[in-house]
């Protein structure tokens, strides 16, 4: 309610009491959404917030780690949200140590389902593209692309999308190559 009215600071002083009812509790799922939720107001309030928002996504990651495969998927968003973070503050080599974490427990429990495997792999391989690190991005665009090829066939969407970023990163690698 409070989010949708962009009364993020309402929103902030809810939640955190929210929290606090669940520590009374001892429901750390449910601390650990907050925590998530608190991190993602902060994430989309600007540079200024940037901070707040790596530690409310630090706290939830933190809880989710020590419940362990209680909540798989959700450790692999925090990841995901601790490397987002990382890379709007330009920090690409932390944002690159959360989507390896994310790919080694997406490898470990989703071995029949790899879409966040393939996920992982597009995310890193932007992280490179962004920095120029052609070989690096193509390498890992290429993983993401053989994976979503085996889920989904060669007519799909997702596919059409990775082509377009290989596409892009090719035409750029040359551009760099000739303006050298």
């Amino acid at each position: 309610m409070f989010l949708e009215s962009g009364q993020y600071e309402k929103a902030v002083q809810y939640l955190i009491k929210y929290i606090e009812k669940n520590e009374k509790k001892g429901d750390k799922n449910e601390i650990a959404n907050c925590y998530d939720k608190i991190g993602f107001i902060y994430s989309n309030q600007g540079k200024l917030h940037e901070s707040n928002a790596v530690h409310y996504y630090s706290k939830a990651l933190e809880i989710r780690k020590k419940r362990g495969s209680k909540m798989i998927i959700d450790l692999i968003v925090s990841h995901n949200n601790m490397a987002m973070i990382f890379t709007k503050h330009r920090e690409p080599y932390k944002a690159i140590h959360h989507h390896l974490k994310s790919l080694e427990i997406s490898k470990l429990y989703f071995k029949y389902d790899r879409y966040y495997e393939a996920d992982c792999y597009n995310n890193i391989g932007k992280i490179f593209h962004g920095q120029n690190h052609y070989k690096q991005a193509s390498d890992y665009y290429s993983k993401a692309l053989m994976i979503e090829k085996s889920l989904y066939g060669d007519n799909h969407p997702q596919i059409v999308r990775t082509c377009k970023t290989l596409a892009v990163l090719y035409k750029e690698q040359r551009e760099d190559k000739m303006t050298l």
